[in-house]
């Protein structure tokens, strides 16, 4: 379904972004490309 492939995209991109800002250092933000389909 798309709107549970939307969510779990959503979610998937909070979760990235609030780890990386913990842990910056070890992901930074350039590497990561959050899934627009």
């Amino acid at each position: 379904l798309p709107v549970v492939a939307f969510l779990f995209n959503l979610v998937a991109g909070v979760l990235f972004y609030v780890i990386s800002s913990c842990c910056g250092r070890w992901l930074p933000h350039a590497t990561f490309t959050p899934p627009l389909t």
